[in-house]
């Protein structure tokens, strides 16, 4: 890839942006092999006496 001078400077991004863009590309390359689950059940509410 290109280095964050390089994007600063072409595309015209702030650090903090660079940062939030590398954040969220991690976090979709880490769980891209992984398949979605069933959502979770909430337990059943007991009654207080």
């Amino acid at each position: 890839g290109r280095s964050d001078a390089w994007i600063s400077k072409h595309l015209g991004m702030d650090r903090d942006e660079i940062l939030r863009l590398k954040q969220i590309t991690g976090l979709a390359a880490l769980f891209k092999d992984i398949g979605f689950g069933k959502a979770w059940q909430p337990a059943e509410e007991t009654e207080e006496e």
